[in-house]
């Protein structure tokens, strides 16, 4: 299956590996199919996820529907002044994750599920 779709307002709609002819409901449905995979997946408490950082302290899928809540944050910079926030996250699958991100240009973390969960 592929990723994610969007749709560009007058120029189509986009997958990962270029532009897709599908009808709105077809993407819906399309993306809708697909987070469920991933909400599956999540709740098996894999080893490694990538979420998304949300203004309100959790972390999501790309969708928007929570994974979790951010308890721990600890910002620091990059040698070439870009800002990196190490977080750790309580899933609400009841596992502990850890990941870093760039603050200054993405939202997007690569989670690893700790040790001690």
């Amino acid at each position: 299956m592929i990723g994610y779709i969007f749709q560009f307002t007058g120029h189509g709609a986009f997958a990962p590996h270029g532009r897709v002819e599908m009808t709105p409901d077809q993407i819906e449905a399309h993306n809708a199919q697909l987070e469920r995979q991933e909400l599956a997946a999540w709740a098996e408490k894999p080893t490694t996820f990538n979420a998304y950082v949300s203004t309100d302290s959790s972390v999501t899928t790309w969708r928007g529907t929570k994974l979790g809540h951010i308890v721990y944050r600890s910002c620091y910079r990059h040698n070439f002044g870009i800002r990196f926030e190490a977080i750790t996250v309580r899933g609400n699958n009841g596992a502990i994750y850890h990941g870093r991100y760039s603050m200054d240009n993405q939202q997007i973390v690569h989670l690893r599920k700790s040790r001690k969960a």
